[in-house]
């Protein structure tokens, strides 16, 4: 049977609303174009992972009710900030998008994804989260890991109890990471978020990992609901590890990674991949400089 495909597209600096309306444009044109009796793709349509960084930032309200997570008066985030609060249908509670995170947004009918079993809620959430540990292992040799069920994405730091919740994840094609790794912060920091919305068992939304975001934009939420860890990203990881060596010479950033995302999506989710045009990928990887 030959491999799903997925089309790969790079859409840079991008406002919101204009790609989440393009996420229900795509996701209609696969509910269009199933199969009436198996439920999966006909061809007609892509299934396709967007990547982009949100410009200008935006907090994101999913369904769990969250109003109470809001640290700052809306009115004043957006007179003091710039900042919007947007509503939005995908699962999860309050988060931020802006300038130095990579965003994925899969619109992808799953039963394609899963071609020899039903489609898995938990097992496409930890595949995402799968792609982004192995990422921060190959970009940045970052040792990140999941939690638990309860507490989805991809955290920074851990205890001894969480180090064995992490233990027993199914295995794809590779190790996580086979490197030795720098050492890292102390405190548990998440670093990347998974957030989805599903009909029919076609995806939208998908997940945030920060590269270099402005971190204070999360001072003024309790990002993900979550009130007892921080948040972290790429460059303040990076920075803890490098001890005053010049490992930040060049800060890290998004479009740099994407090749990263993309070659590991390829893998851990086991598709063929085409790539709009302009969109960075595994052949890149290449040239790109090595950070010692």
């Amino acid at each position: 049977m030959a491999k799903p495909s997925l089309l790969v597209r790079w859409l840079g600096s991008v406002e919101y609303e204009p790609t989440f309306e393009l996420q229900r444009k795509l996701a209609r044109r696969l509910r269009e174009s199933m199969h009436p009796h198996t439920g999966r793709s006909t061809g007609k349509s892509h299934n396709t992972l967007l990547l982009l960084e949100h410009s200008p930032a935006v907090y994101t309200m999913g369904t769990r009710n969250c109003a109470e997570d809001l640290l700052v008066d809306q009115a004043r985030l957006l007179d003091e900030y710039g900042t919007r609060v947007v509503k939005t249908n995908r699962g999860g509670a309050l988060t931020w998008h802006g300038p130095g995170q990579l965003v994925g947004y899969l619109v992808a009918n799953c039963r394609d994804l899963f071609p020899h079993r039903d489609p898995s809620v938990r097992e496409l959430v930890h595949r995402i989260e799968e792609v982004m540990i192995r990422s921060l292992s190959s970009a940045y040799q970052l040792r990140a890991h999941r939690l638990s069920r309860k507490e989805v994405g991809v955290w920074i730091g851990q205890s001894s109890e969480e180090q064995e919740a992490s233990v027993g994840s199914p295995s794809y094609d590779a190790p996580v990471c086979s490197l030795e790794m720098r050492s890292q912060t102390s405190s548990l920091n998440k670093v990347g978020a998974v957030g989805l919305h599903l009909s029919e068992w076609i995806s939208t939304h998908g997940f945030a990992l920060n590269v270099d975001p402005d971190l204070s934009a999360f001072d003024r939420i309790v990002s993900c609901g979550i009130r007892d860890k921080g948040v972290t990203s790429v460059a303040r990881e990076l920075l803890s590890a490098s001890e005053g060596s010049p490992i930040l010479a060049a800060r890290p950033t998004v479009r740099e990674l994407v090749p990263h995302v993309v070659k590991h999506f390829e893998r851990v989710f086991d598709v063929e991949l085409t790539y709009d045009e302009g969109t960075p990928n595994e052949s890149q990887l290449v040239s790109q400089s090595v950070r010692e």
